[in-house]
């Protein structure tokens, strides 16, 4: 049976259509290199940096979170509104502690959420500890991400939903995550203390999702109720966008998070809400054998916040300033790669000092090129049709505006783009 001419070219696979480093390299990082695979193309972090390539961030320096909370909160009968409050993190990625603070969180909320850590756990998972054989979730999800948690209490069955968001990284380098926050938490007494032990959570890993279940113990200190114990089931999933064209990626893994020195805090005065965790990744498993074998894998060392911890024989260990930062690995200092000559920006574009790495901005006129180190000239929405009509829309603008319409003049790097009649 002869095969349809028609069907065939339908099915008939071209480069045309195919995702290249060519064409889409500017969905590279920074700080990233793209390959070519025969399916398609994968952005890969430089040394020194790591991330899923479309987001990479400097290895061994802290990391800061920004964001925002909304949704609406029940306390037994009580609905409590948040309205775009702010939320920060920071995290010492050198030993895994995760701070994380929202402020402007009334009465009684503020008190009844201080239970629900798991808005915190998500930046500690994201930039855990790392021992041996393990990755920390950044280097898999990168800086775009959705996360769904389902909080269910119990005495009580309230259930509590959360959904966090990754939209990428700032102008700043920090990652920004925002929050919507929707259901029901049990009552709090103001003033009450709230307690969790240590805990272990498993990861599953597939494409484009991890997802865990695990239940929590924790109890409240109150002069009018004594000491209540307490306990919720949460459940999680996290989804992202992974490259499978490099085949390299496991279908499936199995990873354990271990959360120790868990603390919460409600400061009404302020009305601030802090939790405070240190995060370890690792196999499933007990890793306090792995944690005896060095400082750097108890986090016990006394390296510098913006310095890795690079473990040696027996319990000795180096430290090392974190990438974009100089030292000694006791105490590091940031590089300003603009001042230095360092930079890799290109004509038109500015170079900012970021802490441990730098950002191009291009100037007025300007647009990012072929990747995020270089700026070309804009075209304007009066030439689009032109380029429609010739078919010169995949060509380099700045190219196409010098050969195909040397009326528009391009000059030095001080200046923006001019037109001339």
């Amino acid at each position: 049976m002869t095969g349809s001419p028609f069907l065939s070219s339908v099915i008939q696979y071209t480069t045309e259509n195919k995702e290249t480093c060519a064409r889409f390299q500017t969905q590279c990082s920074q700080n990233a290199f793209c390959s070519d695979y025969a399916t398609g193309f994968c952005c890969h972090c430089q040394p020194g940096f790591y991330g899923n390539g479309r987001q990479c961030l400097p290895d061994g320096a802290p990391q800061r979170v920004s964001g925002k909370v909304s949704g609406t909160v029940m306390v037994g009968s009580t609905p409590v509104e948040l309205n775009n409050i702010d939320l920060h993190a920071y995290i010492v990625v050198g030993d895994g502690r995760a701070y994380t603070a929202i402020s402007e969180i009334p009465e009684p909320v503020g008190w009844a959420m201080m239970p629900v850590s798991p808005i915190g756990e998500l930046f500690g998972w994201l930039f855990a500890l790392e021992l041996p054989n393990s990755q920390a979730g950044f280097k898999v999800t990168g800086a775009e991400f959705s996360r769904h948690a389902e909080v269910v209490f119990s005495p009580g069955n309230q259930r509590l939903s959360i959904t966090q968001t990754g939209r990428g990284l700032d102008e700043n380098n920090h990652l920004s995550v925002d929050a919507v926050i929707h259901g029901n938490v049990p009552f709090i007494p103001p003033g009450a203390e709230v307690t969790m032990e240590p805990f272990k959570e498993t990861y599953q890993y597939y494409p484009s999702v991890a997802t865990s279940s695990s239940v929590r113990e924790f109890s409240i200190v109150s002069a009018e109720r004594g000491i209540e114990s307490f306990t919720f089931h949460l459940k999680q999933n996290i989804t992202y966008r992974d490259c499978r064209h490099d085949n390299r990626a496991p279908t499936s893994e199995t990873l354990q998070i271990n959360m120790e020195r868990v603390f919460m805090m409600y400061v009404k005065e302020e009305q601030i809400l802090r939790y405070a965790i240190t995060n370890k990744i690792s196999p499933v498993g007990d890793s306090s054998v792995v944690e005896l074998l060095n400082p750097c894998y108890a986090g016990s060392h006394d390296c510098d916040t913006t310095a890795q911890c690079i473990p040696l024989e027996d319990q000795a260990f180096r430290c090392q300033c974190a990438t974009g930062y100089s030292g000694d690995g006791q105490n590091c200092y940031d590089i300003d790669e603009c001042a230095e000559g360092l930079s890799s920006c290109g004509d038109y574009s500015q170079c900012l000092n970021l802490p441990g790495t730098h950002r191009c901005q291009c100037q007025s006129g300007f647009e990012s090129g072929y990747n995020s180190h270089t700026c070309v000239g804009k075209i304007s929405r009066n030439t689009l049709p032109v380029f429609d009509l010739l078919g010169l829309n995949h060509l380099n603008r700045h190219v196409v505006n010098i050969h195909y319409f040397p009326h528009i003049k391009t000059t030095n790097s001080s200046k923006s783009t001019q037109n001339s009649a």
